[in-house]
């Protein structure tokens, strides 16, 4: 079961599924502006520093390597309050 509804930050989702019970949460438009949104690293407002930016891209390129996919199935967002 997922829980859906104005999930802006990890909290926002942690406080959904432990209220609801649901296994685990969608976010649409929050994720867009912040692919970081459920790192298990950031709480709240904490800030996303260049450091972390770079964790995160690491971890993702991992992920890519990992588990390749065709080209076609790959796009790219840039803007946003992460990049």
């Amino acid at each position: 079961m997922l829980g859906n509804g104005n999930v802006r930050t990890r909290d926002d989702a942690l406080a959904l599924m432990a209220y609801t019970g649901v296994d685990g949460v969608l976010s649409a438009e929050s994720l867009l502006d912040d692919p970081a949104l459920f790192w298990p690293e950031r709480s709240g407002a904490a800030p996303f520093t260049p450091l972390a930016r770079l964790d995160l891209a690491a971890e993702y390129l991992a992920l890519c390597e990992a588990h390749p996919v065709a080209m076609r199935m790959v796009r790219v967002r840039r803007g946003g309050g992460w990049a």
